[in-house]
């Protein structure tokens, strides 16, 4: 990917730890998962 702005990551540190919705909706949590994931929770 490529930013064509970096306002957005200009607090970002080398090394920090980002936390995406790709990684919450791959949570072992089901709760987190579906609040994050394709499938709306029930």
């Amino acid at each position: 990917m490529v930013l064509e702005d970096e306002k957005p990551i200009a607090n970002c540190k080398v090394g920090g730890i980002i936390i995406t919705t790709t990684f919450l909706s791959a949570s072992a949590n089901q709760v987190v998962a579906e609040m994050f994931g394709t499938t709306p929770p029930e």
